[in-house]
């Protein structure tokens, strides 16, 4: 995980302050802010979504499945548990350069059993509660949500 990973030359970043990149196995957010580059894991920790297409406000990156807000820099989420993977960077021989601060957060795996998936609203849309009292259901249990 120490590793540096080339991530893309700086002539092919210099025309926009945001890309969507695939490097390897990572899919990653790059943001231009000033001189420097920031970059995160281009998946939503709650659902999976491509929050670097979300809207930037100031510091922050709004998911657009979900509207969870994350701060670019550290990829702390504001609104929750969860957050981004967050890379440090380093420009070297006229590219951007990256390896990951950490592992992604467990945080929000940990509270996984006590997850209910509800199928609500369109068919085929489907929903992750938690259950503050954290009772067990069984498969095909049903739960009203009142």
């Amino acid at each position: 995980m120490n590793d540096w990973f080339r991530i893309a030359s700086l002539e092919r970043l210099e025309n926009a302050d945001r890309h969507l990149l695939d490097c390897g196995t990572w899919r990653l957010g790059v943001v231009r802010r000033g001189t420097s580059w920031l970059v995160f894991e281009n998946r939503c920790p709650h659902r999976g979504g491509p929050v670097g297409a979300g809207t930037i406000h100031g510091d922050l990156i709004q998911c657009p499945w979900h509207g969870q807000r994350f701060d670019i820099a550290t990829g702390r989420c504001v609104d929750g548990p969860g957050e981004l993977t967050t890379f440090e960077t380093k420009t070297e021989s006229d590219a951007l350069w990256a390896h990951a601060r950490k592992e992604p957060t467990t945080e929000l795996e940990d509270l996984r059993e006590e997850f209910w998936t509800v199928r609500y609203g369109r068919p085929g849309h489907i929903g992750r509660f938690v259950d503050p009292e954290k009772r067990r259901l069984t498969r095909g249990q049903l739960v009203w949500i009142v």
